[in-house]
C-alpha cells in the first residue's frame, strides 16, 4: 500500500478517468464524488449533487460518460 486516502462514506464504485489522471470514488452513503490525482494521491475535491436532487432520492453513480470533463450520471433509486 502506497497511502491511505480519505474518501465519504459508503465507498460504491470506483474510476479511472480516460487520461488516468483522476480516479473517481462513488461515496453512496455520503452522496458525494471524490475526486483524487493519481499522480500527487490528494484528494482533489469533493462533489455533491445539488440539494434538490438529494431531496428528490437521486444519488451519484459513475460511468464512463463524459458530462463537463467528469465521468458522472445520476441515478434515482
Amino acid at each position: 500500500m502506497l497511502k491511505t486516502i480519505p474518501t465519504g462514506r459508503g465507498v460504491f464504485h470506483m474510476w479511472a478517468t480516460q487520461e488516468d489522471e483522476l480516479l473517481l470514488v462513488n461515496n453512496d452513503i455520503d452522496k458525494t464524488v471524490t475526486v483524487i490525482d493519481t499522480n500527487s494521491l490528494i484528494v482533489s475535491k469533493t462533489l455533491s449533487l445539488p440539494s434538490d436532487l438529494l431531496a428528490s432520492g437521486f444519488k451519484p453513480q459513475l460511468s464512463r460518460k463524459k458530462v463537463m470533463g467528469i465521468h458522472i450520471c445520476l441515478s434515482h433509486f
